[in-house]
């Protein structure tokens, strides 16, 4: 059972947005870096970020706001609960760094192959423009 399968700790491997005109573009770049994990009693959490991020030149951990500015850009992170409901994967995200997640459910189309999974949203704006989230994660061992 799938519900069963996603238990555990998943690592990024990609990220695509898929616009209805058939553009596809990789806003976190060719080498994003996330975790996605799954406990056995309903809780997930969700980091995701482009790879070999700038770190802030002032060393302050809050950073300057134009620190702040450019560590945000395409940085995703969210925490809640998950169900498995009706064929379908659902996130809801109790803490969250888009604070418009809050309290929502979040769908997620669901594909396992071996050691991979395939999660796609539906259509949402994001980067200025409606598209679909095409994210792949690989097992962790």
């Amino acid at each position: 059972m799938i519900a069963e399968a996603i238990v555990g700790t998943w690592a990024l491997v990609s990220v695509e947005r898929r616009f209805s005109d058939g553009r596809v573009t990789q806003p976190m770049g060719d080498a994003p870096v996330g975790r996605l994990t799954y406990t056995a009693d309903g809780y997930m959490q969700a980091i995701l970020m482009p790879g070999g991020r700038q770190a802030f030149e002032s060393g302050d951990v809050y950073g300057t706001p134009e620190e702040r500015m450019r560590g945000a850009a395409q940085f995703v992170s969210y925490a809640g609960r998950y169900e498995w409901r009706d064929g379908t994967l659902y996130h809801h995200p109790e803490a969250s760094f888009f604070p418009n997640w809050v309290g929502k459910e979040l769908r997620r189309k669901i594909e396992l192959t071996g050691n991979r999974m395939t999660l796609s949203t539906d259509p949402e704006i994001a980067g200025g423009g409606e598209s679909a989230g095409v994210l792949v994660w690989e097992k962790q061992t």
